[in-house]
């Protein structure tokens, strides 16, 4: 297909040339309502459509939606794609509801996105979850034992659910773990929301596209130039019940999708399409000269990821909320920290684009970066570890529906099972699960993670209070 076309985005501007006057939703009327307003903000609200004649219908696509999407399947030359404009949040829920049936056992990835945990419970599914070993470096990897040995003792296994890349930008073997899940006749599900540009191949690590999984999640708003909410859903194979993923996908998505959302996705289909081996040299070469500078600072570690868009930073005698606040106080805001280290994402830049690395640069060297009072504790000693690699909850979901819960002190509720996710957010893994027995270990990581500042999405004013849900 010819990629040169960006069938929604051409469609919208033609409409917004023809000055259209509006009895129609959106109430802002084309903008017009903003009338004061920052002219920004107005400008982007005339491009705020809705399903008039010839913008095409996400739900029942014939026109310039089918094509943009026609366009994205070819780029990735999956067997359909589809676009997502409530994030890899919907993807994730459809794929798990349309792939698997209730009461099936599915192998899931402890580390994972709330999401996909929502959509387990949703389906009524059975979970077995492995978790990622830690390296002498401090970094995570799931390892292939651990696949196999999950399959060996639930055989019953009918998919597997991974995260790939992890949201560091790492990866694992997954070839290898997806065949072993082809050898058990179980799907592969991927949450590969930080992957989207994995398709350009060297230096990026292989997407799960080309290594085989069933079905495929991208947010393509982490690493492309798409909106906040524009994601990706790619069929891979012929096992994936493609009239179910439809279903689903209507079912969950808003019946009112967002024509900026899906215009901005046909354009990060675009710019991906056309980005070249110059561009992919001229983004490493001003990435890698930012590392090199950031290195100088007194105490800084920089740790480039798997993926080159992602880097970590570290500091000799802060934790990685104290680096966060640092970068922010200077202006410059990371993706995200944990107790380690903060994480940056890089742009994927074309030739000749500018990008403020030097200001960045510049703002940080005006902030002290002595010791400082900052705790010198070892921080390899204070991330996730999972003592137990294959774990399953101690209540179904079904069980857990109509239970009632309550709050005990934190130090009372080892041996309780948990009714509510305990989330440390970003990037929004659960620490706790519901129907999850508690341990010890949990405990103590809340406790050093609420010390070092950390947020959490469940019951933050009780976690404050020392206390944590469980079931009577």
């Amino acid at each position: 297909m010819k990629q040169e076309q960006i069938p929604i985005y051409e469609r919208m501007i033609q409409f917004y040339k023809e000055k259209p006057i509006s009895f129609h939703v959106p109430g802002h009327k084309n903008g017009r309502l903003y009338d004061g307003l920052d002219s920004a903000f107005a400008q982007i609200a005339q491009l705020d459509a809705t399903e008039l004649t010839g913008l095409d219908d996400l739900h029942a696509p014939e026109g310039v939606i089918r094509e943009a999407q026609g366009l994205l399947t070819d780029l990735y030359q999956s067997r359909k794609s589809y676009f997502l404009v409530n994030g890899t949040t919907i993807g994730n829920l459809a794929m798990i509801l349309a792939c698997c049936k209730e009461g099936d056992m599915v192998l899931v990835q402890r580390q994972c996105h709330q999401s996909v945990l929502n959509g387990l419970r949703l389906a009524k599914l059975k979970p077995v979850f492995i978790a990622s070993t830690i390296r002498e470096d401090g970094e995570t990897e799931l390892m292939v034992e651990t696949v196999q040995k999950a399959f060996q003792q639930y055989p019953a296994i009918r998919a597997c659910i991974f995260t790939y890349p992890d949201y560091y930008g790492q990866t694992f073997e997954l070839k290898t773990m997806i065949e072993i899940a082809k050898q058990n006749q179980a799907l592969v599900l991927i949450d590969e929301a930080h992957g989207a540009h994995f398709c350009l191949g060297d230096p990026f690590p292989s997407s799960s596209l080309q290594l085989g999984a069933d079905i495929v999640v991208h947010s393509a708003h982490k690493t492309l130039p798409a909106f906040t909410m524009g994601s990706y859903l790619h069929i891979n194979s012929d096992y994936v019940p493609v009239k179910k993923v439809e279903r689903y996908l209507k079912i969950l998505q808003s019946s009112s999708p967002s024509y900026l959302i899906m215009a901005s996705l046909d354009l990060a289909r675009h710019y991906l399409a056309h980005y070249s081996k110059e561009d992919l040299i001229y983004t490493k070469q001003h990435s890698q000269e930012f590392m090199g500078k950031l290195r100088q600072f007194p105490g800084v570690q920089v740790i480039q990821s798997e993926d080159p868009l992602k880097m970590m930073v570290r500091h000799r005698t802060l934790s990685g909320y104290e680096l966060q606040n640092k970068f922010e106080q200077a202006g410059v805001y990371p993706e995200l920290a944990d107790p380690l280290q903060i994480l940056l994402i890089f742009p994927l830049l074309k030739k000749g684009l500018s990008y403020p690395f030097d200001r960045a640069l510049q703002q940080l060297q005006s902030l002290s970066w002595t010791d400082g009072q900052a705790q010198k504790q070892p921080m390899q000693n204070i991330i996730w570890q999972e003592s137990i690699a294959i774990t399953t909850l101690a209540l179904s979901y079904e069980e857990m529906e109509d239970r009632e819960d309550e709050w005990v002190v934190m130090d009372e509720s080892v041996g309780r099972v948990g009714s509510q996710m305990i989330t440390p957010y970003p990037p929004g893994i659960p620490l706790i699960l519901p129907g999850e027995k508690i341990t010890r270990y949990h405990i103590e990581q809340i406790k050093r993670l609420m010390k070092l500042g950390a947020r959490f999405q469940g019951g933050m004013d009780s976690l404050r209070n020392g206390k944590l849900a469980v079931f009577k």
